[in-house]
Formats: C-alpha cells, sequence, structure tokens
C-alpha cells in the first residue's frame, strides 16, 4: 500500500503508474491501492477537471452531528488504521486489547467534537451559471450515519 502526503498530483501520478494493473478502470487489491482519503481524491478530481478545462477549487467542510452510530464509526477506523500499521505488534500480540484501546481513542474523539470533515471540489457550472459541490467520494458517510451522499452535493 502506497501513501502519499500531502496529497501532491504529482506524487499521486507517480505511485498509479508504478502500481499494477497501470490503469484507473480496474480495480487493486488492497495491497495495489494507494492509501489516502477524501483530501487525496478531491485533489485528483480537480486535478482531472483542470485538465478538461473546468474551473474548480478543493473545499473542505464539516459535516455536523453524524457521529451517532458508534459501531459503524468504530469499524471503519479500526480498519483504517490496521492498514496503516498502526501499534501493528500490539494488533499481533494481542488482538482484544488493540481494538480496546482504539475503540477507547475513538470514543474520546467522538466526545470532545461530532463533526466529520469532508474534502470536496466545487466546480464552476457554466450552463447553471454557478459554483456547484462535487464529491469524489459518495461512500463516505454510510459506515458513520448511514446516509447516501450524491455526486452533486447540495449547499447545505
Amino acid at each position: 500500500m502506497v501513501r502519499i502526503r500531502p496529497p501532491k498530483l504529482d506524487s499521486l501520478l507517480k505511485a498509479l503508474s508504478e502500481s499494477e494493473p497501470n490503469d484507473l478502470r480496474v480495480g487493486r487489491a488492497p495491497a495495489q491501492r494507494i492509501l489516502g482519503a477524501c483530501v487525496l481524491e478531491s485533489h485528483l478530481l480537480a486535478a482531472m477537471l483542470r485538465h478538461r478545462k473546468i474551473p474548480v477549487r478543493v473545499r473542505a467542510g464539516y459535516f455536523r452531528g453524524i457521529m451517532t452510530d458508534r459501531p459503524f464509526i468504530l469499524k471503519p477506523w479500526e480498519g483504517a488504521l490496521a492498514a496503516r500499521g498502526m501499534r501493528e505488534d500490539l494488533r499481533k500480540d494481542d488482538p482484544a486489547r488493540w481494538k480496546a484501546e482504539l475503540d477507547e481513542f475513538t470514543s474520546r474523539q467522538i466526545a470532545v467534537d461530532h463533526r466529520f470533515e469532508h474534502w470536496v471540489c466545487e466546480y464552476w457550472d457554466a450552463t447553471g451559471g454557478e459554483w456547484r459541490l462535487l464529491d469524489s467520494n459518495t461512500d463516505f458517510l454510510k459506515p458513520h450515519s448511514h446516509l447516501e451522499v450524491p455526486f452533486h452535493l447540495p449547499r447545505a
């Protein structure tokens, strides 16, 4: 798994070109994927839109009050942190303790802030004469709140 930080397009394209199957239209096994999040996805989408000469900007915002279903919040974090190798030694030696520590950490985060940061693109829709929000990852809220997000986001 490759990590790209910060989200620089040249680094992302280089990693994609060096990783099999060398084609964005073909699914990749987890070991062949680039580890990232909405910030990386939104920068890639912005680059593709700019390549098409569409004015675009990357935006960050917060969804409020969606972190209410603990099991659905903890499961994705568990997978993401395992993929990143967080406390790998503890995870292998004592999986139950690793999970308990992860749950405790995530619970503290939830208690502090019920907001969820998310990065999207905003592009100029010349036909409508307005800026429109565009989400490159419409599945991200499902594990947290069972919400399905459309590709074009409403302003609210």
